[in-house]
């Protein structure tokens, strides 16, 4: 899902990088270190409203590094996914033991057990309905429901664990 959210942070200016345009420092700062990652509880942060920018305090010298530091409110769009919500995906490759898929910034894995009415054939690294034939392979389109949902360590991507064992999930002819 994307969302307008409003975020707060702490930015620090080096001395060197002050200048009279400082709220655009402020937003180069932001683009630089937050956009593209997963931040807070908002998601991952795709794009900052450099017009929305809400509020600069005024900034604050550090004793120790002589650095400024400014408390800015700003508001960006972000991507979340939550555990429960139905999305479609691209198959990235499957095996004996599931699919991997991906949505955008979403890694997911469905175990085979949560894939009922279709076997695996080796030979082809596909699965087939049991029931009409269809085949799910590399980069077809599936629509499945997130179990579980945690950022990756980098926090520029998060991974997923699905199923297709529901009402109107699975492969989209």
């Amino acid at each position: 899902m994307f969302w307008e959210v409003k975020l707060n942070t702490q930015v620090r200016i080096r001395p060197n990088n002050l200048t009279k345009g400082i709220k655009d420092t402020i937003h180069h700062h932001l683009e630089n270190n937050i956009k593209g990652r997963i931040y807070q509880n908002a998601g991952i942060v795709l794009q900052i409203d450099k017009d929305k920018t809400r509020q600069i305090s005024r900034g604050m010298v550090s004793s120790r590094s002589g650095e400024t530091i400014y408390e800015v409110e700003f508001s960006a769009i972000s991507f979340k996914v939550f555990s429960g919500q139905v999305i479609d995906a691209r198959v990235a490759s499957i095996s004996s033991q599931g699919i991997f898929a991906q949505a955008g910034l979403v890694e997911i894995f469905i175990d085979a057990s949560l894939v009922s009415g279709f076997e695996y054939q080796h030979e082809t690294s596909s699965l087939i309905s049991i029931k009409s034939g269809s085949k799910i392979i590399k980069d077809s389109t599936i629509r499945c429901k997130m179990l579980s949902v945690r950022p990756k360590a980098d926090l520029k991507l998060y991974s997923a664990t699905g199923t297709m064992e529901d009402s109107f999930l699975g492969l989209i002819k």
